[in-house]
This record gives C-alpha cells, structure tokens and sequence, in this order.
C-alpha cells in the first residue's frame, strides 16, 4: 500500500494533504494493529516454549512425547510477530522439543538393549539345559540341581523381542521337558546298562571257564584269572551283580581241575522251560515232554497263564541272578541255552 501510495499522480496540494492525512492516520491504525497481533503471536511463543519445557519434568515419556507433537502443530499456526524475539523463542523450543525426542530416542535404545539382553540370557539358559540333556548317565543324577536351577532363573517378567519372543519361550521349554524326560528314564536305563554289564561280565567267566574245560587238569593259571579279574572290576554293574560275578571267579580261581556242572546244566535247562512257559516262547523240540511235565505242574499248583505280563520282567531277572551263578558248562551246551536266554530276555525287553 506504501509503495502504490508513493507511485500515485500527486493531487492538488489541498487534497493530497488532505488524503495525506487520512492515509497517515489509518497506516498508523493498521501499523499498531500489527504490532498488537505481533506482540500477542510473541506472548504464545513464550507460552508454548514454558509448555514444552514442563513437558522435561513429566513422569511420563510417552505422554510427553505426544503433547510435544501436539505444540509443534500449535507453533505452526501461530501467525507472524517479531523476527529477531521468533527467532529466539524457536531456538529455545526447538531445544527442549529435541531434548524430549533425545529422551525417547535414549529410552527406545536402552528398551532395545534390555530386549536383546532378555533375549540373550533366555538363549544361554536354554543351551545350558540342552547341554545338560547330553551327559552320560553316570554324570546325569548330579545334573538335577543345576537343571533346577537353570530352570528356575529366568524371570517371565523380562520382556523379549516381540518378532523372536514365541521361538525363544518354546525352545526353553522344549529343552526342560525334554531334561525331565531324558532324567525320568536314567534309572531304566542304568538298570540296562547294569545288566548289560552283568551279561559281559558272565560271557568273560563262561568262555574263561569253556578254556579251562578244554585245558589241562591243573588249576587255572593265574596270568588268566588277574587279566579276568581285571576286566570284571571295569565293568558298571550293581553292587549285587559284582558280587555275583566275583563269587563265581572266586569258585573258578579255587578249583583244583576242570568239571563239567551237570546238576548246573539241568539247573539251567529248566530255568529255561520255566521263563519260556511264562512267556509263551517256544521251547527246542527234544524238550517237548519237560515243557509239557513243567506246564502240568503250574496248571496243579493253580499258576497256568494267569501271572500278570507286568511281572514277567521282574521273574526273568530274578532266574537271570541264578543263571549268571552258574558255571563249568560246556561249549555246546552254554550256547544253545543263551540263545534261549536272548530270546527270554528280548520278550521282556531287555536285550
């Protein structure tokens, strides 16, 4: 309007300044209407830097975060005012806005962190666990603790990365209930491997004993009986079946001449009738008319077929403590009969 004003043809000299002067006058109205707007645009400036810097002190982040957007929005429509006050009253509100996200940024990457960390000790648990799950029984009773432990350190209340977290949870619990499982069976399985003890352990006596037969009639020669005695003490078995297996070394060591045990070999041919009756396996044919003498005698006695399968396991191995007591059989004999054994054992799962 100045600028238009000053291109205009000049009037008459009584009406220019009369113009002059209504112009002046309402230039001047308008100029203090804009300093008064100007002044007012100031005034919210400082309001909304006071609001942005209350914002520092709120216990809530994400709150604060959001009434921060909300005055930048307000910053924007607030009209003209003053260049240099504007410029001030934008570098302070700029600064406290940017300290605000500073905060939230920091937050964000301490969150981030504790996830990853969260995420790295439920990983390390779980391959403690997993570790633990591939111990040789003989260390595995000992591991019981520790699992406890291991399983009872980590804090559900820890909070994972949302993309893994599901994965991470299943895995941990996927290795303690595989433990636990693995931990339920270690006493079938050392009960196993017991008895898989004692069978080597009776093998290494019978073949000793097959050689002492086929020997000379002189006791047995000791360079045979220490490597002998030797290897049984390697053996992991029960405290029981060491003492069977010794006491049956001790009774070859003493013997002062190779002797076939015939009470020893009936003693065995009707352990096997008796466990190949109970479970319905069949017997050798030049036993037929003893299965059939030992049937009838259990159909008197009222035992039939009525014994429980779930005792059949415990019955063979209790015959079993009496076959690994017998010695001084035969070659030809003691084969034929542990095959017999093998299939007896093999029905009730033991071999």
């Amino acid at each position: 309007m100045q600028r238009d004003w000053q291109k205009s043809a000049p009037p008459s000299e009584k009406k220019r300044r009369k113009q002059q002067a209504r112009f002046e006058a309402n230039n001047g109205k308008l100029h203090q209407l804009l300093l008064r707007t100007k002044q007012q645009n100031l005034q919210l400036r400082h309001e909304l830097v006071s609001s942005a810097e209350k914002l520092l002190e709120h216990e809530s982040l994400e709150h604060a975060i959001r009434e921060a957007r909300t005055l930048q929005q307000q910053w924007k429509t607030i009209g003209i005012t003053f260049y240099k006050a504007d410029r001030e009253q934008w570098q302070l509100f700029r600064r406290t806005i940017d300290q605000l996200f500073s905060r939230r940024d920091k937050a964000q990457n301490e969150r981030t962190s504790g996830l990853r960390e969260g995420a790295d000790q439920l990983i390390e648990l779980t391959q403690k666990i997993e570790q633990l799950c591939k111990l040789p029984d003989s260390c595995l009773k000992a591991s019981r603790g520790e699992f406890q432990q291991l399983s009872q350190s980590w804090d559900t209340s820890i909070e994972l990365p949302r993309d893994s977290a599901k994965k991470l949870l299943q895995r941990f619990d996927q290795s303690r209930e595989k433990y636990r499982k693995h931990f339920a069976g270690l006493s079938k399985r050392l009960q196993r491997d017991a008895h898989v003890a004692l069978i080597r352990g009776a093998q290494m006596l019978s073949n000793a004993e097959v050689d002492y037969l086929n020997g000379s009639d002189a006791p047995i020669d000791a360079d045979v009986l220490e490597p002998l005695r030797e290897a049984i003490n390697t053996l992991e078995c029960s405290a029981q079946s060491r003492l069977l297996l010794d006491t049956r070394l001790e009774q070859l060591s003493q013997s002062s001449s190779p002797q076939i045990n015939q009470s020893g070999i009936t003693q065995l041919q009707q352990l096997a009738l008796e466990n190949e009756i109970l479970l319905g396996i069949e017997s050798p044919k030049n036993c037929s008319q003893e299965r059939m003498r030992l049937q009838l005698e259990r159909l008197k006695k009222g035992l039939g077929s009525a014994t429980k399968s779930s005792n059949h396991r415990a019955m063979v191995l209790e015959s079993f403590v009496i076959w690994v007591t017998i010695g001084g059989i035969p070659e030809a004999i003691r084969q034929p009969l542990e095959e017999r054994r093998e299939k007896i054992f093999k029905a009730v799962g033991l071999q």
